[in-house]
């Protein structure tokens, strides 16, 4: 793991230890399904006065975030060690399948 500026004060064990818990009990904590939703305009020249113009942009907090990226690195291990992932797999994923 990359040392970063939050390791120097002690961040690190908490974090461990917080995701450690979500991910054992299978849950998360009401604060980190909060999201700051901002409306952001569909097209430039659409009415910006109309409400159907818009669509909504929700950003999660940073620990939601790094929540799920640590399900999804879960996930995929797991799919790729029992081979549960289709051959021609469509959309992204972070390991590349083991043949």
């Amino acid at each position: 793991m990359k040392r970063t500026a939050s390791m120097r004060w002690g961040v690190e064990p908490f974090l461990v230890e917080l995701f450690n818990r979500c991910l054992s009990m299978g849950s998360v904590p009401t604060s980190f399904k909060a999201a700051y939703i901002t409306p952001l305009l569909k097209k430039p020249d659409l009415d910006s006065a109309d409400q159907k113009s818009y669509r909504p942009i929700a950003n999660l907090s940073v620990l939601s975030k790094l929540l799920e990226r640590l399900v999804v690195r879960q996930l995929l291990d797991h799919l790729n060690a029992t081979r549960l992932l289709p051959e021609l797999l469509t959309g992204p994923t972070t390991q590349p399948r083991l043949r």
